[in-house]
């Protein structure tokens, strides 16, 4: 899921850095040859320039003095249009010479990107490099496609991500059937253990902890029957001694119940 966001996340970004960098150039293209008018204040001239170049560009063109009054947009006449100086991407742009926004335009009723580019004189005999800003020319455009592209990939991305998951889910079944099964093993072993049938062994596992483990069992079941074979041997060994002596011998616990008696005593008493 983490790695399905994150490269959703990362091309929805890649595509709008693509959009971003070329309406920039178109915007800044069609706001040099705007710039005249602009410095003239011919602003009829910048409306009917902006209509021609924005239809040229393919592009929306608006020109916003830095007081954010606007005097040419390609799309509206900029007597109806309100003044702009509360868009982000202008006040970006006043601040460092260029601004851009992804955001919904209530005017064309969709999600638009605008790229906002301060325009200055650029006159190599004027000392003063840094001259104040004449306009700013904003371009925009219509995410519409890059949604509908983005969305394809989504879709895609949500598929890959689901066939991942079932992959996981089908490797971590194995691997857990792996581990769990030599446990299951060692767990039935321990109760054949229990229930006396040391003759039993626990298969060894590739697992090099489970297979220490499986073989400190072995080897307690070893030591068991071998310890239990000695205790068996030393009990016949005391029983034929017994039964051969001709004295009567009885042993009681602390209790003064008999615990073992040989046949001598049986007939004694």
């Amino acid at each position: 899921v983490l790695l399905s966001w994150y490269a959703s996340h990362s091309f929805r970004w890649f595509y709008y850095d693509e959009v971003a960098r070329d309406l920039k150039s178109r915007t800044q293209l069609a706001g040099q040859q705007i710039l005249p008018a602009v410095s003239q204040k011919s602003y009829d001239e910048v409306n009917h320039l902006c209509k021609l170049l924005g239809q040229t560009a393919g592009i929306r063109l608006t020109i916003i003095l830095p007081d954010g009054l606007v005097v040419g947009d390609s799309d509206q006449e900029p007597q109806r249009m309100e003044n702009h100086s509360d868009r982000s991407e202008f006040i970006e742009a006043m601040k460092s010479e260029t601004g851009r926004s992804v955001r919904f335009s209530a005017t064309l009723g969709k999600n638009m990107m605008y790229v906002a580019i301060v325009l200055k004189e650029n006159d190599a005999t004027k000392a003063d490099s840094t001259s104040s800003p004449q306009a700013v020319v904003r371009g925009s455009l219509a995410v519409t496609a890059v949604d509908m592209a983005l969305a394809d990939i989504y879709e895609k991305i949500i598929w890959a991500g689901l066939v991942i998951i079932v992959l996981a889910a089908g490797v971590t079944l194995w691997v857990s059937r792996k581990i769990t099964r030599p446990i299951e093993q060692m767990k039935y072993a321990a109760k054949r253990f229990a229930a006396g049938q040391l003759d039993h062994r626990v298969p060894v596992p590739d697992s090099e902890e489970l297979a220490e483990l499986a073989g400190a069992l072995n080897e307690t079941a070893d030591r068991l029957k071998k310890t239990i074979e000695t205790i068996t041997n030393q009990k016949n060994q005391l029983e034929a001694i017994l039964s051969s002596m001709t004295e009567g011998v009885i042993a009681v616990d602390s209790d003064g119940k008999i615990m073992s008696i040989n046949k001598k005593a049986v007939q004694l008493l």
